[in-house]
């Protein structure tokens, strides 16, 4: 199975990863050395396709992973170094130490329109990505700072999420660091992280464009529902709920059946927003 999930790799990156400069032509520089019918874009696809036997290159080549989920770009920025003969991890990245999840710089996400991480709403806008690696988990954190050298400027105070993953190993060994912005299915979607013989992911879901003509859609409710059950608080009113009134009668009455206008438009129009004043 763990052969399989490296040999998907390689096949989505002929077909998904997108270079840096996005150019189509055949590429000339030491950057870019292969470029296959406008498919296999830069030196790190070269080097996993095996058209570059042997990785010798010092630098970290900066790449873009971007995808479109339910009409939500997702595009992750980065430079990807080389395995090279080292030791990844535990070695040249450190166990329980915040890691810049590239070279060079802090990773960049961007995302087009509102994502739900875990129970938190992230909106539109650019962030970094952290992590911090461990042997059976990792954290993955976006930060509100994402132009910065490394992680030598991070403040964990401008998170604004963290989630805790576990590594998967890959019987193959992924010569450069890859990142992919994979679609899951129904507005979900995941960042996907491999480098030598793990991968890691953060699964995202898609809220853009939730709100009904009469009211909030599907998806718009779950995320209401969400925010509402994990800070305990009325929707409406922002006013502390009972302990006696659980998630699904919460979620009932008072988003389905009595949310305000006010409540409905503040969702809509700022939800990052809303979910401060729901704290």
């Amino acid at each position: 199975m763990l052969n399989k999930i490296s040999t998907l790799l390689l096949g989505i990156l002929l077909l998904v990863q997108i270079g840096c400069n996005g150019d189509k032509k055949e590429a000339t520089s030491a950057n870019n050395p292969v470029l296959v019918n406008g498919t296999l874009k830069d030196y790190a696809d070269s080097v996993h396709a095996g058209i570059i036997k042997q990785d010798t290159m010092k630098k970290s080549v900066q790449r873009v992973a971007e995808n479109s989920i339910k009409g939500t770009i997702v595009r992750v920025q980065y430079h990807s170094p080389g395995v090279r003969g080292r030791k990844i991890w535990g070695g040249l990245v450190p166990y329980n130490q915040v890691w810049s999840a590239g070279a060079h710089s802090a990773t960049n996400v961007h995302f087009s329109a509102g994502v739900l991480v875990g129970q938190r709403f992230i909106s539109a806008g650019d962030y970094a990505f952290f992590a911090i690696p461990g042997i059976e988990e990792w954290t993955l954190i976006l930060n509100k700072n994402y132009q910065q050298h490394l992680a030598d400027d991070y403040s964990d105070s401008l998170d604004v999420v963290n989630i805790k993953v576990k590594p998967i190993i890959l019987e193959d060994t992924i010569q450069r660091l890859t990142y992919l912005v994979k679609p899951n299915g129904e507005g979900t979607g995941s960042i996907n992280l491999y480098w030598e013989k793990l991968f890691i992911s953060m699964p995202f879901k898609v809220v853009k464009n939730t709100v009904a003509k009469n009211g909030i859609g599907g998806s718009g409710k779950i995320a209401l529902k969400n925010l509402a059950a994990k800070y305990k608080r009325d929707p409406v009113c922002f006013m502390p709920v009972s302990a006696g009134i659980s998630d699904t009668t919460l979620y009932d009455q008072k988003i389905i059946g009595f949310c305000s206008s006010t409540c409905k438009n503040l969702f809509v129009q700022a939800p990052e927003k809303y979910a401060e004043q729901l704290k």
